[in-house]
């Protein structure tokens, strides 16, 4: 028998917070990139929400296998090399996950190091993680 790791995947990733501008751009990004959400609002029924669960918003994300429920805290995810393989499981590429498991997965494929310019503009100088 041989031994196989698996190769480096890059994902592209933001966590949910419920927030509304930020959720806005969430549905945009995924819908921009063909993939299904719904947004379910504090309290509005869903067959998702459990009898007597608190009313948080949370989104539900369309994909091949089944709808998932992304949960305040957790964080959608989108393969940036391959969308659609096995381990991310839609179409368009998207999964989500606890921020125990995205902790446990991912880290920062770049660093980014904030500076303000001579001439007092903002910038963020972004680098491979690597170097």
């Amino acid at each position: 028998m041989k031994q196989f790791r698996t190769k480096p995947l890059e994902v592209t990733a933001v966590q949910f917070n419920g927030r509304i501008e930020p959720t806005r751009e969430i549905i945009g990004w995924i819908v921009m990139c063909g993939g299904g959400v719904q947004f379910i609002g504090p309290g509005d029924p869903h067959p998702m929400r459990t009898p007597g669960e608190p009313g948080a918003a949370f989104l539900v994300l369309e994909t091949t296998e089944e709808p998932r429920r992304v949960d305040l805290g957790d964080w959608v995810i989108r393969n940036n090399n391959a969308p659609g393989i096995p381990a991310i499981p839609t179409d368009a590429g998207f999964s989500c996950c606890s921020p125990s498991d995205f902790e446990r997965a991912y880290e920062p494929a770049v660093d980014e190091f904030p500076f303000t310019g001579i001439d007092g503009s903002r910038w963020v100088l972004t680098v491979p993680a690597a170097w």
